[in-house]
Formats: structure tokens, C-alpha cells, sequence
């Protein structure tokens, strides 16, 4: 839903609605709060009492409601739904770069899912996975068909928990 190319063009509209309160509640979390630069980690402070334990136990208060926070991720999720798609071969990334500052919320879940892996772990699972399905007895498996049992082998357990959970 966040690629620019395709927004919510992949869903069925019970798939939208789900998608888009996930998107509100990922947005709502506290990691999810978009910085403006990036700075070095705060110095260490000492303690003084246990008043200045309180303090760092309570944390800051909230400056707005959980409702406030939903209202404007929806109105923001509703205003990046409602443009146009982009062309196919545009840069999401670039798209979010230059409209970083309409969706302020919406760039943060979007650098954080449409970056590039930290590790290759992922891949190398892919090619063991491939491995195994690519054995002596099996050396003239078609191309499309090692595919489509990958496909199958990776994204069977999400379709289950989709599935056992949308059931309930």
C-alpha cells in the first residue's frame, strides 16, 4: 500500500479496510514518530533521587490523543490513497523523498518498508530453499514450477496466520 505505483490497487476492499487500520495503528506506535534530523544519542544523566527515577519511569506526557493521532493518520492515509498511482518505472523512494513533507507519518512506515534488507539472510534462505527443491530426482523441474513451490513454501505460513485470523 505504500509504493506510490500501486497504493491500494492490490487489495479487495475488506483487504483495504484491514490494511489501513494497520496502517493507523503502525503509525500510532512511538518508534513511528517522523525526526526531522539526525543527532547524536542524548548524554547520560546522572540521577539525582528517586523523583528523577519517576520522571524517567512516567516518560514525557503525551502532547496529543490516541484519537487525535488516528484522525490525522487517517486523514493523511485518505489524501496519499486519493492521488494518482505513478508510472511503473518511477522510483517509489524518490516519489516519498520529494512529498516527504505532505506525509510526514506516512514516509516513516514507508522508508522502514520499502528500504533494502540490513542483512542477506533472506535471499540465502531463498537459494537453500531452492536447493532442496532442485535435487537429483528432480533435475528436470521446470523453471516456472521451482517458483511457483517457492512462492509457495515462503508465503504458506503468512496465509495461515491471515487466514486463521481474519476466520476468528
Amino acid at each position: 500500500m505504500l509504493d506510490p505505483r500501486y497504493k491500494g490497487r492490490l487489495f479487495s476492499a475488506d483487504e483495504l479496510r484491514v490494511v489501513k487500520q494497520w496502517a493507523v495503528n503502525e503509525a500510532r506506535l512511538p518508534a513511528a514518530t517522523p525526526s526531522t534530523s539526525v543527532s547524536a544519542p542524548p548524554a547520560k544523566r546522572a540521577r539525582v533521587g528517586p523523583m528523577d527515577m519517576l520522571d524517567d519511569i512516567l516518560g514525557a506526557p503525551a502532547t496529543e490523543s490516541p484519537t487525535t493521532a488516528s484522525a490525522a493518520v487517517d486523514a493523511e492515509l485518505a489524501v496519499y490513497l486519493s492521488d494518482d498511482v505513478i508510472p511503473r518505472t518511477e522510483s517509489p523512494t524518490a516519489w516519498w523523498a520529494a512529498n516527504a513533507a505532505r506525509f510526514p507519518v506516512l514516509v516513516v512506515e514507508a522508508k522502514r518498508f520499502l528500504s533494502s534488507p540490513p542483512t542477506s539472510v533472506a535471499s540465502e534462505r531463498l537459494f537453500s530453499s531452492a536447493a532442496q527443491i532442485y535435487t537429483d530426482r528432480r533435475s528436470r523441474l521446470l523453471t516456472k514450477r521451482a517458483d511457483m513451490l517457492l512462492f509457495v513454501k515462503h508465503n504458506l505460513p503468512v496465509v495461515k496466520f491471515n487466514y486463521g485470523s481474519i476466520s476468528k
